[in-house]
């Protein structure tokens, strides 16, 4: 292979690692409510796009991205069409590349964050994290032990609402058939 493309692969790939570091701790800063680090991120993330088209990674960030825009949307109608967008990107990603660790945890933790009384998907969330914890207990490496303890109880949260909402489906349905 010519020199000059197997340099300019080693740069792309750095670039990308380092471009998503950066998006990764925007996220961060995002799901902590700085609207601005939101924004920066989704700027940069559709320039990711276009130059690594079809990397379900960036396409998962992006999908995040969306869904926090939708929750600093002030207009109902966009904040549920950017919420939409977003788990649409998410689901996306997870089908093209199910086995990628981050692509899960950051679907299940959109999830988990959803109310379930609007968006119903606490169940993905479980689906992810229970993935994620059944990976780390075939591949204790694939995750910190931190991560995945933190996996338990999130877990346990998520099923938990999901009780909580099959058991008020019940009550509602009862109440329905006495009218």
């Amino acid at each position: 292979m010519n020199p000059f493309l197997i340099k300019l692969n080693g740069f792309r790939r750095w670039l990308r690692q380092n471009r998503l570091t950066q998006i990764h701790e925007l996220l961060q800063r995002g799901i902590e409510g700085d609207q601005e680090a939101v924004r920066t991120a989704y700027e940069s993330l559709t320039g990711l796009r276009q130059i690594y088209p079809g990397d379900q990674l960036i396409e998962a960030y992006y999908g995040s991205i969306l869904t926090l825009m939708g929750r600093d949307a002030v207009d109902p109608m966009q904040r549920l069409q950017y919420v939409r967008q977003g788990l649409k990107v998410l689901d996306e990603a997870v089908k093209n590349d199910p086995d990628q660790v981050m692509i899960r945890s950051l679907r299940g933790y959109v999830c988990f964050r959803l109310p379930e009384v609007f968006f119903h998907r606490t169940g993905t969330s479980v689906e992810d994290f229970s993935y994620l914890v059944a990976r780390y207990e075939r591949e204790p490496g694939v995750i910190s032990e931190e991560f995945y303890n933190r996996l338990l109880k999130d877990l346990a949260s998520a099923n938990k609402t999901l009780s909580k909402s099959e058991k008020a489906k019940e009550k509602s349905a009862k109440e329905g058939d006495q009218e």
